[in-house]
């Protein structure tokens, strides 16, 4: 996995656990 794939992708989670506070 890139570190661009895996940074967008722990940006989506970061944002969702975010909304759900």
């Amino acid at each position: 996995m890139s570190y661009q794939k895996k940074h967008a992708l722990y940006s989506f989670w970061l944002s969702i656990y975010s909304d759900s506070w």
